[in-house]
């Protein structure tokens, strides 16, 4: 007759570990979602006082509700340097209300794809326009200073003027650069 001898080893079950992460997780995410509820209101007393009007707003010829000023550009953003001139032409359309001064400054010189190469440390102002008012505008400009031949990134940064000289605003433009 022959016999058969088996050793055995009992296995521990990974179920209540398992059970116990997940109720773990369940717990931490009711206790989170009781700090962190998006729906409860606000308190009212965190809001600032001011003055208030009730009803609706009057609309006559003094408020002036849609005569905002209103201004936008045109620009060459990619202008050539040659003998001293740029071909910036900046037209301040004859629709705006507000002036401006263009500034161009180098900020790095590029390869032919326009990728910075070296930037500058300092951005070298090249450029300052006289203020161009609604309806005027500038076709090529001479330098304040010589530029190198070589392709250069640049950014033509403009002031923004109301009819009393008050700065109003500023905005800028990317320019890509070659100088012959």
């Amino acid at each position: 007759m022959d016999s058969y001898v088996a050793i055995t080893v009992k296995k521990q079950s990974l179920l209540p570990i398992g059970a116990i992460a997940v109720i773990c997780l369940i717990g931490l995410l009711v206790f989170n979602m009781d700090s962190v509820n998006p729906l409860q209101p606000v308190d009212p007393n965190q809001f600032r006082d001011g003055n208030k009007g009730v009803g609706e707003i009057a609309t006559n010829s003094e408020t002036g509700l849609l005569e905002t000023p209103y201004f936008y550009i045109d620009l060459n953003v990619t202008p050539t340097i040659q003998n001293g001139l740029m071909n910036l032409r900046v037209i301040n359309g004859i629709e705006n209300t507000l002036s401006c001064v263009v500034k161009v400054h180098l900020i790095a010189t590029s390869d032919e794809n326009g990728n910075e190469l070296e930037v500058y440390e300092e951005p070298l102002l090249i450029y300052e326009s006289p203020l161009i008012n609604p309806s005027e505008n500038i076709e090529n400009c001479k330098l304040d200073i010589p530029v190198e031949q070589g392709r250069y990134v640049a950014r033509a940064m403009y002031d923004i003027y109301d009819s009393n000289f008050y700065l109003v605003g500023q905005t800028a433009a990317r320019l890509d650069i070659v100088s012959k």
